[in-house]
């Protein structure tokens, strides 16, 4: 969510983003789609949310790290990102019946975040630093040379970043105050199955190893052997 509101980053350069594209505080790096080069300067909590910087590889990764738009085994895109996005929608519409609150919310795609920040980019500064900021391969429509002969002005951008993240500041929860997701532990996972084995309720389970449910409904069956490669036992 904040790539795509801080950068207006899609799913193919979140996707794709290398630590190597990381220089301190900004992002540089080019668009897969029109191989545009662009420059981005990173919000705070985009940089703290990232973590701790490495030398190189993607930023993004499954537990496996497997890379978010690795394809699946019939040769589709991954839609990792796309269907966390729908996951959350999901969630806000469950949130709206509970609370009885007048359900205005739209459900639009992921890219509409892209196009969020590509409107509040021109609203604080312009159209052509608008195209900068989103890569487009013609930022000055209405003169075809003059990505030609100038640079693109990326301080301009940076300025418009900073106007855009003031006006949405508060909107933002800072991170020391979010419950993250925390990776669960091998032995953790051992502790799940062996108490669900033993009778103990999945409520339980939770509580007694801080966990989410679930969590405990995830890990509680033991993998399934494959047994169809076995050679047979000899009689």
């Amino acid at each position: 969510l904040l790539l795509a509101l801080n950068c207006g980053f899609s799913i193919s350069e979140i996707g794709t983003l290398d630590w190597t594209m990381i220089h301190g505080d900004y992002i540089k790096r080019i668009r897969p789609k029109t191989k545009v080069y662009g420059e981005f300067l990173m919000w705070d909590i985009t940089k703290e949310a990232l973590g701790e910087p490495k030398k190189k590889g993607l930023v993004f990764t499954t537990e496996n790290g497997v890379g978010l738009l690795e394809p699946t085994k019939t040769n589709q895109r991954g839609a990792k990102i796309p269907n966390t996005w729908y996951r959350l929608l999901n969630r806000i519409k469950k949130l709206e019946k509970i609370e009885k609150v007048e359900q205005g919310f739209k459900r639009l795609g992921f890219h509409h975040l892209r196009k969020t920040s590509g409107n509040l980019m021109r609203q604080f500064s312009d159209g052509e630093t608008m195209a900068v900021h989103l890569c487009h391969g013609k930022p000055v429509k209405t003169d075809a040379l003059a990505g030609l002969y100038s640079n693109p002005v990326f301080p301009r951008v940076f300025e418009a970043q900073r106007r855009v993240y003031d006006y949405l500041a508060d909107i933002f929860t800072p991170l020391k105050e979010v419950e993250l997701p925390r990776k669960v532990s091998p032995a953790t996972i051992r502790q799940i199955r062996s108490m669900k084995k033993n009778g103990i309720k999945t409520s339980k389970i939770a509580e007694v190893l801080g966990v989410n449910v679930q969590i405990v409904r995830r890990y509680a069956k033991s993998p399934s052997i494959k047994t169809a490669n076995r050679p047979k036992q000899p009689k």
